[in-house]
C-alpha cells in the first residue's frame, strides 16, 4: 500500500504530480497549464498504468493526474488499480468530453475529482489540485477519527464487562481472609489477590475516564456497577 506525504498545497514545497497519460499532446497541455498557473510542483509523467504503479511504489507523490484511456487499461478498471494500490493518495481523473459520464463514476469508486481535457484552464486545474488533497485529507482524518472512536467505545465496554468479575472475586478474597487467621499462610496470598484486584480497578477507571465512557443506573437491562464501588471493596464479617 502506497500513501502520501501530506504537503498541503499552497505551501512553499512544491506539490509532487504523477500525470499518467500516453497522449504527449494532452501531457503537454496539462504541464503547461500548471506552469501558467503559477504554483510550484514536481511533475513525472508515466504512458502506462503498469509505470505508475513502479513510480508509485518508488518515489512518494501528493496527487495522480490519470487518463484512464491507456495501453494497458481502459475506462473505470484504470481508476480502481491505481486506487487499489495507493488508497491515501488524491486521484484527478482526466476524461473526453464524451466521457463525463465514466468520470461521475470514478469518483464514486475513489476518486476525488474529473477533469474534461477540453476545458482545463490553469486556474481550474490549481482549483481542482486543490480541491481534491484537501477532501483526501479530510476523509482521511475522518476515517482516522472514526477508527479512534471505535477503540474507545471498544475499551469503554470491556472496562465496564470487567467491573462485575473483579468485584466478585475481591468480595470472595474477603471472605476467604475472614474465615481464616492472619497467621495461616494463605492470608497474605487472599490479601495479595484483593491488592492487584483493587489495582485493575483502578487501571479500569483511568481507562473509563480516557474513553469518557459514561456509566448509567442500567444500560440494555443490565445493572452496572460503579468502577469506584469496584475499589472500595466491602467488608466481609469474621465468620465465627
Amino acid at each position: 500500500m502506497y500513501t502520501a506525504d501530506p504537503r498541503p498545497i499552497g505551501t512553499e514545497k512544491p506539490v509532487r504530480l504523477l500525470i499518467v497519460e500516453d497522449d504527449p499532446g494532452d501531457a503537454r497541455l496539462v504541464r503547461l497549464a500548471l506552469t501558467e498557473s503559477g504554483h510550484p510542483c514536481e511533475m513525472e509523467v508515466a504512458e502506462r498504468v503498469s509505470t505508475a504503479l513502479e513510480r508509485l511504489h518508488d518515489s512518494v507523490f501528493d496527487l495522480v493526474l490519470l487518463d484512464m484511456g491507456l495501453p494497458d487499461s481502459q475506462g473505470i478498471d484504470t481508476v480502481s488499480k491505481v486506487h487499489a494500490e495507493c488508497p491515501n493518495i488524491p486521484i484527478v481523473v482526466l476524461t473526453g468530453l464524451d466521457d463525463e459520464d465514466i468520470g461521475v463514476q470514478a469518483v464514486r469508486i475513489g476518486a476525488q475529482e474529473y477533469l474534461v481535457k477540453e476545458d482545463i484552464s490553469s486556474n481550474l486545474l490549481k482549483r481542482t489540485i486543490t480541491y481534491a488533497i484537501e477532501r483526501k485529507q479530510a476523509e482521511e482524518e475522518r476515517l482516522e477519527r472514526e477508527k479512534l472512536q471505535s477503540i474507545l467505545e471498544i475499551a469503554g465496554a470491556v472496562c465496564h464487562e470487567l467491573n462485575q468479575p473483579m468485584q466478585a472475586i475481591s468480595g470472595y478474597s474477603e471472605m476467604l481472609m475472614a474465615d481464616i487467621s492472619k497467621d495461616n499462610p494463605l492470608y497474605e496470598d487472599f490479601k495479595e489477590i484483593k491488592r492487584q484486584i483493587v489495582r485493575m480497578a483502578d487501571i479500569t477507571k483511568k481507562l473509563m475516564r480516557i474513553t469518557r465512557y459514561e456509566t448509567r443506573d442500567y444500560i440494555g437491562g443490565t445493572k452496572i456497577i460503579d468502577i469506584d464501588k469496584a475499589i472500595e471493596v466491602p467488608k466481609v464479617p469474621k465468620v465465627s
